[in-house]
């Protein structure tokens, strides 16, 4: 067996530290738009969660519960999510969407999520979820914006107030914390066509788990009848990972197992 000199064993422990850092440095950013992809089967779940770099990133669901600020509010039933499935034509619209089912609602598109607050569909809320690539221990920020608008019938928006939420949510204890909440109006309070409000997005660093999510999320008030209308949530915002340090760590001693393997 060859014996290794001291200069290898210095090299080898300088190219992983190197690569430690280089891991620790990188910053990849998911944005929801970008990497939106379709299921492969209509009527079907899978690819929900959507994967980015064969990792699972977004996942689509579908929530119920009360308002924000309510006992029960929709946002911390996080335990009782139904999946959605893919709609490669939904409805008339030849949008492609995942949903609670065919023809079903709500829909999530890749640039938005659509809240149906027609009083037969209102209890079904979409929610946008994060599922942290980055291992126990990763750092996120979270920046841009979030574009509420309210359509309807003929692209006539109808008054609803909506409550807007980024939550964190850990599945080992069955906890959610507010990361961002804020209920918006109308800003014509009658019915009008081409009503939006713009949200600015900036959520310094926090930390992430690998049992924990985030949520993107929005609510209308009150739900409507006769006449049904549909409140979008544009989610123009960048998520920012940093993997753990024990992640990076853990990479470079692979690294340095398989250098020194090869000199062996």
């Amino acid at each position: 067996m060859k014996m290794r000199s001291p200069q290898c064993v210095a090299i080898c422990a300088l190219s992983a530290m190197a690569l430690a850092a280089t891991v620790a440095e990188a910053r990849p950013d998911y944005i929801r738009s970008a990497n939106f992809s379709g299921g492969t089967t209509q009527g079907g779940s899978q690819g929900n969660p959507n994967q980015v770099g064969g990792v699972n990133v977004w996942r689509y669901e579908v929530l119920q519960g009360g308002a924000l600020g309510a006992g029960d509010a929709w946002y911390r039933n996080s335990q009782s999510a139904e999946l959605m499935t893919w709609d490669s034509q939904w409805y008339a619209t030849g949008w492609g969407v995942w949903s609670k089912g065919n023809d079903m609602n709500p829909p999530i598109l890749g640039s938005r999520l659509v809240h149906n607050v027609a009083s037969s569909v209102y209890g079904d809320i979409p929610v946008v979820r994060f599922m942290n690539p980055g291992g126990n221990g990763a750092t996120v920020t979270i920046n841009g914006s979030f574009q509420v608008a309210w359509n309807g019938v003929d692209g006539l928006g109808r008054p609803n107030d909506v409550d807007v939420v980024i939550a964190k949510y850990n599945s080992t204890q069955n906890q959610t914390t507010l990361l961002y909440s804020t209920t918006v109006s109308k800003p014509l309070p009658f019915p009008s066509v081409g009503d939006s409000i713009n949200i600015p997005i900036s959520i310094s660093t926090f930390t992430l788990n690998a049992d924990e999510s985030v949520i993107i999320t929005h609510r209308g008030r009150t739900p409507l009848a006769p006449l049904g209308a549909w409140i979008n949530l544009y989610d123009n915002v960048t998520f920012s990972v940093v993997p753990a340090p024990g992640t990076a760590a853990l990479l470079g001693l692979s690294g340095l197992a398989v250098f020194r393997r090869r000199r062996s």
